[in-house]
């Protein structure tokens, strides 16, 4: 198997050699990063500004502590 083959079956889920696709897509995993900003935009904009920064704080250190290996979902 050579480089091509190896990124179409490893890097996409393709057939190495024909290049179609195997199945179903491999699942795509959220950053931590993506994540946050995801949960930034639910934090209410009424809060006082010590309030959102408690939230921002907050959602940050929940989201460092999840592991990365869940793959992306429509819930947050």
């Amino acid at each position: 198997m050579d480089e091509t083959q190896l990124r179409r079956f490893m890097g996409f889920g393709q057939d190495p050699n024909t290049g179609e696709q195997l199945e179903r897509l491999y699942p795509k995993f959220t950053t931590t990063a993506e994540r946050v900003e995801r949960r930034f935009t639910c934090i209410p904009v009424n809060l006082t500004p010590e309030e959102a920064a408690a939230q921002s704080a907050l959602v940050e250190v929940e989201e460092t502590a999840k592991s990365t290996s869940a793959p992306l979902r429509d819930s947050i």
